[in-house]
């Protein structure tokens, strides 16, 4: 795995947990930043030095797509 492949997976996981941590709290009314959001948001942060804006853009993309798909089905 080169580098940049090693940046962008690290980056795809620290970006899923985050959106998955936000929407379990969203679900459980806490709309305050916890200390698992703030360690998430810093580590998605350093995982995007080695990732360009746009590839960033993609996976975002995605990974919103994929968990939307999986709220659909779990109804």
């Amino acid at each position: 795995m080169t580098p940049k492949q090693a940046a962008i997976e690290r980056y795809t996981k620290a970006r899923r947990a985050l959106d998955v941590n936000a929407i379990e709290e969203y679900e459980a009314g806490i709309d305050w930043e916890t200390p698992e959001f703030l360690r998430l948001n810093r580590e998605v942060a350093g995982a995007e030095r080695g990732v360009s804006w746009w590839r960033r853009w993609l996976i975002d993309r995605r990974i919103l797509r994929e968990l939307d798909y999986w709220n659909r089905m779990s109804r």
